[in-house]
């Protein structure tokens, strides 16, 4: 089997390759476990048990533009860390997050600063 660039195609051919007839990629794998951790970084990580782990793009996750901008705001100012208001508008913040996953119809379980050692999520 000889596997093409759509170039190389052309120039052995010398005609467009028809891509009509691909497949459309699987749509992104939604974590099971999401954590909320602004003090690293990125804020939001997959914690799934099943082995995935890393940084996770609101865009990936579907999230409103409204709560992707009050989360990106949120973590900016993780500076403050140590103020309960900060603290408590991550916890309202979390509780968002849930709420459009469950809108969606998701099972995605939503955890802020640490996931339980005995989650099963």
């Amino acid at each position: 089997m000889l596997f093409l660039s759509p170039e190389q195609y052309r120039a052995r051919f010398g005609v467009e390759p028809d891509l009509s007839d691909l497949p459309e990629p699987p749509p992104p794998r939604l974590p099971s476990v999401v954590l909320l951790l602004p003090d690293h970084g990125p804020f939001l990580w997959d914690r799934s048990p099943d082995g995935r782990a890393g940084q996770l793009d609101p865009a990936d996750l579907g999230l409103s533009a409204r709560l992707t901008e009050r989360l990106e705001a949120w973590a900016e100012r993780q500076t403050l860390s140590g103020s309960r208001d900060w603290a408590r508008e991550g916890e309202v913040l979390a509780r968002e997050l849930r709420r459009e996953f469950d809108r969606r119809g998701l099972d995605v379980a939503v955890h802020l600063w640490s996931v339980p050692a005995d989650d099963d999520a």
